[in-house]
């Protein structure tokens, strides 16, 4: 709850410190986005072994414009971290899905154009929604084991990226690519290891 009501506070002091005549001219903007997410979680005992995970990623995304350059981007987006380690014949991957909530503000590098670059930044909140361990021998699945008990429910990071939006005929598009910092330790089950999400993702999509 201190978390949800920290990326709520952080929402309204950017709103409250902007000129009256930028608020009045705020517009909100809809859109959808999908693409894929490399993750690899950290744990405080990594030895170096794991192997990325690739997974689909997609969500909603909406803008509020506060002036020419700037707006709040608020998303809520399905993303899948984890990490994979093999020794042949056997195959360890480990999955966790979230439900994440970042608000972040975005900075347009140019103030209008059919092409604009911007760079964004902020704070994410992830809601674990499943987490699995699964063990294959010769690519079959031999034991999966529901691991999310082990976990905490939630997850607070940090997002930082950059895109462009763009037209194509009539369809307003953007592309972004964005690094997501895990920096609370998700892990409950034992005060001698911890582990922290890690994630590189590219991701495109379309304005309504």
């Amino acid at each position: 709850m201190k978390k949800a009501v920290f990326v709520l506070a952080v929402g309204l002091f950017v709103t409250a410190f902007f000129p009256q005549e930028a608020a009045a001219k705020i517009d909100f903007t809809l859109g959808l986005k999908a693409g894929v997410s490399i993750s690899n979680v950290s744990w405080s005992d990594d030895d170096g072994t794991e192997s990325s995970l690739v997974k689909p990623t997609f969500g909603v995304i909406g803008a509020f414009a506060l002036s020419q350059t700037l707006a709040i981007q608020a998303e809520i987006d399905y993303v899948t971290m984890g990490e994979s380690w093999e020794e042949e014949p056997y195959k360890t991957v480990e999955t966790f899905n979230y439900l994440q909530i970042p608000v972040l503000l975005r900075a347009y590098l140019v103030r209008e154009g059919s092409t604009r670059p911007f760079l964004f930044a902020g704070p994410v909140i992830g809601i674990l929604m499943s987490a699995h361990s699964k063990d294959y021998i010769d690519g079959e699945l031999d034991f999966d084991q529901d691991v999310k008990s082990f976990h905490s429910s939630t997850d607070f990071g940090a997002a930082f990226g950059a895109g462009t939006d763009f037209m194509v005929k009539k369809l307003k598009l953007f592309v972004d690519i964005r690094y997501h910092l895990g920096l609370s330790d998700t892990y409950t089950d034992s005060e001698k290891f911890s582990m922290k999400t890690r994630a590189l993702l590219f991701t495109a999509g379309i304005w309504f």
